[in-house]
């Protein structure tokens, strides 16, 4: 039994548990079966879930895909002798070694007012290496810093003298109450 229904198309009714459902006629010219190819959402939606799925499995992958950073964590802050002495720990994530770094670091009192600039180089950074940095960072105790800024990298030159994006690259974290941000 063929019907016209509202937008001029051809439906057969199919009697189903007593129910009446509307289903298009298979040989209709715009019909097409659920997961064909030519049914664009369900391949839209298929690409988009493989998608997100490849997103989510990259970090764990590793090789070519692994994050491209210079991870910075301030590790320890520490009173010695009316000084507060920093230990930061370095990691080059980047697939190069950087032989000359330079970090240009500003010291924030509880006031928020800056307290001290430092210029902090690190000397060759290894590609895939962690390395430690113990320096004075202010004539206080270590209770008057509020925060650590990493304002730039003035100097970050591979191995082969080539200028790298380092600032683009940091990663920072804290393992005190004092945030080391950028």
């Amino acid at each position: 039994m063929t019907g016209r229904v509202s937008g001029g198309r051809n439906y057969v009714r199919l009697p189903v548990e007593e129910r009446v459902y509307a289903i298009r006629k298979p040989d209709h010219p715009e019909a097409k079966r659920f997961g064909t190819p030519t049914d664009v959402s369900l391949g839209t939606r298929r690409a988009r879930a493989a998608a997100l799925l490849a997103a989510g499995l990259l970090p764990w992958m590793g090789g070519a895909a692994a994050a491209q950073t210079l991870d910075i964590e301030l590790n320890k802050l520490e009173d010695a002798g009316g000084q507060c002495t920093a230990s930061l720990l370095l990691t080059n994530r980047l697939s190069e070694t950087l032989d000359q770094v330079r970090f240009d670091l500003y010291v924030f009192d509880k006031a928020g007012v800056i307290a001290r600039r430092l210029l902090l180089d690190t000397g060759p950074m290894r590609a895939g290496k962690t390395t430690v940095a113990s320096f004075a960072l202010i004539d206080q105790p270590c209770g008057n810093i509020s925060r650590l800024l990493v304002n730039d990298v003035p100097v970050c030159k591979t191995a082969a003298g080539a200028a790298a994006d380092c600032v683009g690259a940091l990663n920072l974290t804290s393992r005190t109450t004092v945030p080391l941000t950028k």
